[in-house]
């Protein structure tokens, strides 16, 4: 059975005329009991409490982890699909071929590429 403080300060005694007890001794007692108890399960239930608020904390950083788990994954396979796939790139990315002559900053073409217009003839 489980005992709560009020069980403790309601508890009774018999009396006994001979080889009793004395009944304020024992409530006092019993009172020192039941208050050490009550504080014992506030403790008790503040810490079952804290108890969970930390368990869904790490619910939460596990939940990050998995996530940062997730995302550090994909960057892998899109850094290795870029590294298995530079010459095609270097294709799309390379200048035109005109603009590999003599630049110079007077004439500028569409593409980002200048040269002398001397230098085209």
């Amino acid at each position: 059975m489980k005992l709560t403080p009020l069980d403790l300060q309601q508890k009774t005694f018999r009396k006994v005329t001979l080889g009793g007890l004395d009944e304020r001794e024992v409530r006092s007692w019993l009172d020192l009991v039941a208050t050490q108890l009550e504080e014992l399960t506030r403790k008790l239930n503040r810490q079952d409490e804290e108890l969970r608020r930390r368990e869904a904390r790490i619910n939460e950083f596990k939940d990050r982890e998995q996530l940062l788990q997730q995302t550090l994954t994909t960057t892998q396979k899109v850094a290795e699909e870029m590294r298995s796939t530079p010459t095609r790139r270097r294709k799309t990315s390379s200048p035109a071929p005109s603009c590999r002559r003599r630049r110079s900053s007077r004439t500028r073409r569409p593409g980002g590429c200048s040269w002398s217009a001397r230098s085209r003839s």
